[in-house]
C-alpha cells in the first residue's frame, strides 16, 4: 500500500549495472533459500542519472543497467517475513560476487595465460608430477571459453601451510579474508596440477561447488613453494 500497490507473492526488485550472471545469480540464491520462483522479468535499460545517481530518463548514450523483478513464494510454513533477512543477506552476497568478478574478468583470464607462459618457459625438479606444457596447454584451453574463471590468488608455503598473498587476489579471492577449503599439501606430495572443488557453493551464476584448479611451484629441492589457485566453474564444453 505504501508505493501505491500490493501482491500476494514476495516481490524482489534490483536496480543495477548490467553484468554477466545476473539473473542465473539472483534465482539461485533465491532458490537456494527454498522459495519458489513465480515470475521473472529483465527488462535491459540504457538510462541517464545525475551526480546524486537519481534517474533523469531512458538515454540513447547513458548507462546500461539492469532492472530485475522476481515474484517468489516462501518456503511452505513460514512467512515472507521470516525468510526476508536470510534472503536479502544471500542476494547482496550473490550481487557483490558478481561485481567483483565482472571487475576482475580480464585480469582472471590474464592471471591464468601468464601462468600457462610460466609453465611453458620453466622446467620442473625431478620427481614431480605433471608435464608443465601439458597443465599451461590445459590452463590457455580453459580460457577459451571451457571454464568461467571466479578468483585467482597466489600462495606461498610456511611452515607447511598455504599463506596467502593478498595483494594477488582478484574476483572472489580477493583480500586477506578470502578463504578455501582444499587441502594443504602433504610432505609426499608432487603434483604439479591439483584439481578438485570446494565445500562451498558458488555464490554467483549456478548454485553448484566451486571447482578449484592449482598449479604448484616447487623448490630445487622438490618441495613445494608456493601454488596458484584458480576458482569457477567449468562450462558445459568442458564437462
Amino acid at each position: 500500500d505504501e508505493h501505491g500497490w500490493e501482491s500476494a507473492h514476495t516481490v524482489i526488485d534490483i536496480v543495477t549495472d548490467d553484468r554477466p550472471f545476473l539473473v542465473d545469480t539472483v534465482t539461485a540464491r533465491i532458490a537456494e533459500q527454498g522459495c519458489t520462483l513465480r515470475q521473472v522479468w529483465h527488462p535491459i535499460l540504457t538510462v541517464a542519472r545525475d551526480a546524486d545517481a537519481s534517474l533523469l530518463g531512458l538515454a540513447a548514450e547513458g548507462t546500461t543497467e539492469s532492472w530485475l523483478s522476481v515474484e517468489a513464494h516462501p518456503p511452505l510454513g513460514t512467512s515472507a517475513a521470516e525468510r526476508t533477512p536470510d534472503l536479502l543477506a544471500a542476494l547482496r552476497e550473490g550481487l557483490a560476487a558478481s561485481r567483483a568478478v565482472d571487475e576482475d574478468a580480464a585480469a582472471l583470464r590474464g592471471a591464468a595465460l601468464k601462468v600457462a607462459g610460466q609453465l611453458h618457459a620453466a622446467g620442473v625438479p625431478e620427481g614431480v608430477q605433471g608435464r608443465p606444457e601439458e597443465v599451461g596447454e590445459l590452463l590457455t584451453w580453459l580460457t577459451e571459453g571451457h571454464f568461467e574463471f571466479f578468483g585467482y590468488r597466489h600462495h606461498r608455503v610456511e611452515d607447511g601451510r598455504f599463506v596467502p598473498d593478498p595483494e594477488t587476489g582478484l574476483g572472489l579471492l580477493r583480500g586477506a579474508e578470502a578463504g578455501f577449503a582444499a587441502r594443504l599439501p602433504g610432505q609426499d606430495d608432487h603434483a604439479l596440477l591439483v584439481v578438485t572443488r570446494d565445500t562451498r557453493r558458488s555464490p554467483l551464476h549456478r548454485s553448484s561447488f566451486l571447482d578449484y584448479i592449482g598449479v604448484r611451484e616447487f623448490g630445487p629441492d622438490g618441495a613445494i613453494v608456493g601454488e596458484h589457485r584458480f576458482v569457477g566453474l567449468r562450462t558445459p564444453s568442458a564437462l
